[in-house]
């Protein structure tokens, strides 16, 4: 099986690489990448709610934020809220995925 992530500058990924390492975490954190683009997973929603939903960023803490997030998410696809929602609550779980795959990958076990 070919190894799925990769360690390399996204600059230097093809599509297929980034598709597969796109999702990451730093500090704790979520994030998401692409050619132009390192955002903090959570600051790309609230961007997104801002400029699509017309939410503006008066979250006081992460705690606020989540909450409304999980709240959102009850709107599924029906609303700009879910869907921002569910592309959040991917990109989370696909850097926690990113990650877990990453440490088997590292251990180059044959």
């Amino acid at each position: 099986m070919n190894r799925q992530t990769t360690n390399n500058n996204v600059k230097e990924m093809n599509i297929f690489e980034l598709a597969h390492n796109s999702c990451y975490t730093k500090n704790g954190e979520a994030r998401y990448r692409d050619y132009d683009t390192d955002i903090d997973a959570r600051e790309l929603a609230i961007k997104l709610l801002d400029k699509y939903a017309d939410i503006p960023n008066e979250f006081t803490c992460d705690d606020d934020f989540d909450e409304f997030i999980i709240d959102c998410l009850q709107y599924g696809t029906g609303r700009i809220e879910g869907l921002i929602a569910l592309f959040y609550r991917n990109l989370w779980a696909m850097a926690d995925l990113y990650q877990k795959l990453k440490k088997y990958e590292d251990l180059d076990i044959r």
